[in-house]
C-alpha cells in the first residue's frame, strides 16, 4: 500500500495545502550541496519522508515540481542534488558526462546518495522511522542502489529507470521494491530484466516490476 501511494504522484489531484519549500544546504566529502525540501506545514506530526532522486539533468524544476506533488499527498519530499552546488543542465552532452561521473564511482553514488538521506534526517521534517526513495532514470538506479547498499528504507520505487549500473556486492536490501519501466523500452534489454528479477529472488526481497 505504501509503495502504491508513491505511484498516484504520477496523476492525482489533491486540495491545497499549506506547502513548504527550503533549499537545504548540506557537505558530503568536503563538497556543497543543495537538497530542495517540500513539505506540508500544516500537517500534525511528522510525516513520512521521500527521497526523490532526479535524471541526468539534476535537481531541476520537474524534479522539484515531484517534491511538491509528494508534499501534498503528505510526505516530506527532499530532491537530492547528485552533482553539487545544485547543479543543472539542459544540455543532452553535459547531462551524459555528469551522469557517468555518477556511475563510473559506484562508491561516490552511494556516499552522495546517503549524504542526503542523512541531509532528510537532520532537517527534522520528516518522521526518520518512515523514509522511501523514489527516482527517475538515473534517478531510479541510484535509488535502487541506495536501498542495496543497506540505507533503512521502507520502500523504493524506479521510474524508467536503468537496470546495468546495479552494485556488484551482495545486496543488504531492507526496502521494498517497485519498478515501472515501460514494457517496450528497448534500452532495458531482457537480460537485464531477468538478471534484476532474480536477484530480486535470490534477496527473498518484497518486490514487483
Amino acid at each position: 500500500m505504501w509503495l502504491m501511494m508513491l505511484t498516484v504522484v504520477m496523476s492525482v489531484s489533491v486540495a491545497a495545502a499549506a506547502i513548504r519549500t527550503e533549499v537545504v544546504p548540506y557537505q558530503v566529502g568536503g563538497v556543497k550541496f543543495q537538497g530542495y525540501l517540500a513539505f506540508d506545514d500544516a500537517l500534525p506530526g511528522k510525516p513520512p519522508g521521500v527521497l526523490v532522486f532526479p535524471e541526468w539533468w539534476g535537481a531541476n524544476d520537474y524534479a522539484q515540481g515531484r517534491a511538491r506533488m509528494l508534499a501534498q499527498l503528505g510526505y516530506a519530499a527532499f530532491v537530492v542534488d547528485m552533482y553539487g552546488e545544485g547543479k543543472t543542465t539542459a544540455d543532452p552532452k553535459e547531462a551524459q558526462s555528469l551522469a557517468k561521473s555518477i556511475y563510473s564511482d559506484p562508491s561516490l553514488m552511494i556516499k552522495r546518495a546517503d549524504g542526503a538521506l542523512t541531509a532528510l534526517k537532520d532537517s527534522a521534517k520528516a518522521d526518520n522511522n518512515r523514509l522511501g526513495a523514489i527516482g527517475y532514470c538515473m534517478g531510479g538506479t541510484v535509488a535502487l542502489n541506495l536501498a542495496r547498499s543497506g540505507a533503512d528504507l521502507k520502500g523504493v520505487v524506479g521510474f524508467h529507470c536503468g537496470l546495468s549500473n546495479l552494485l556488484k556486492e551482495p545486496s543488504l536490501l531492507k526496502a521494498k521494491v517497485l519498478v515501472c519501466n515501460g514494457a517496450d523500452d528497448k534500452s532495458i534489454k531482457p537480460e537485464e530484466q531477468q538478471a534484476f528479477a532474480e536477484e530480486m529472488r535470490k534477496d527473498k526481497a518484497d518486490w514487483q516490476y
